[in-house]
């Protein structure tokens, strides 16, 4: 609970999470790095050949999934 979403992110590392942006874009993809000022997600979504850099502050959301 007193998490906040870079210690979230590290707790996923290696799994596929859907992030929400500022912007209200979502990506979902395999999160691969995760710095106090990025994050770096992995194969996104349609575009499965790239990694995304995303600013940490521009991250309003983690959704994980929970159940197969």
């Amino acid at each position: 609970a007193g998490d906040g979403v870079q210690e979230v992110l590290r707790a996923q590392k290696d799994k596929r999470v859907t992030v929400r942006l500022a912007s209200g874009q979502e990506l979902t993809g395999v999160v691969r790095d995760v710095t106090p000022k990025l994050v770096v997600i992995g194969a996104p979504q349609g575009r499965e050949f790239f990694d995304a850099a995303i600013p940490m502050e521009k991250v309003e959301a983690v959704l994980v999934r929970t159940k197969q």
